[in-house]
């Protein structure tokens, strides 16, 4: 049974921060990394694995969400470190996704490299709830676009991440285009 007034505010609450949120700035990263490397957008608009791996390389290379909490649910081993089932754990995402070990030159934005799950959307009972919204949104603004290509382009030349800030979360502060 779904509860009502003040039993449901706080589900409300985590659904409008959670489902919004992480995909905005996704969205936003997308943009920055796109508009900043004209490779990319041909890429994306090449075939629709293209865009499926510009998108999903975006998201890895820079996640929207950094880091999470959350309790053990079992006691276990960590890295020497003993924790027990209840303990608050705080895990890097954005650590997890550039994790040497995993991805090779994994602090470059790769759209080539073999695909691997990512934690940039979480995974399991913790998914984010926008990760639908946000895959159609990323597919929208990439075909627009495309559809301006060359006339629209960022006031910046080089991607890098140093336009793309925030601990908790992350993403551009700003994208100025250029027309």
């Amino acid at each position: 049974m779904i509860g009502t007034g003040p039993e449901l505010l706080p589900t409300v609450s985590l659904l409008m921060s959670t489902g919004t949120e992480p995909p905005f700035r996704s969205l936003a990263t997308l943009m920055y990394a796109v508009l900043s490397d004209p490779a990319l957008l041909e890429t994306a608009r090449a075939t629709e694995r293209g865009a499926t791996a510009v998108i999903q390389e975006c998201r890895r290379w820079e996640c929207p969400l950094t880091w999470v909490l959350r309790r053990c649910s079992t006691d276990t081993e960590l890295c020497g470190a003993r924790l027990l089932e209840g303990d608050l754990v705080c895990v890097n995402l954005a650590s997890a996704n550039r994790d040497e070990s995993r991805w090779a030159d994994a602090d470059r934005l790769d759209i080539h490299r073999r695909p691997l799950p990512h934690l940039a959307m979480g995974t399991g009972p913790h998914i984010c709830l926008g990760r639908h919204l946000a895959a159609l949104e990323a597919d929208e603004i990439l075909a627009g676009l495309a559809r301006m290509a060359p006339r629209v382009g960022p006031d910046r030349p080089a991607l890098d991440t140093d336009g793309v800030e925030g601990r908790g979360f992350r993403s551009p502060r700003r994208l100025t285009l250029r027309w």
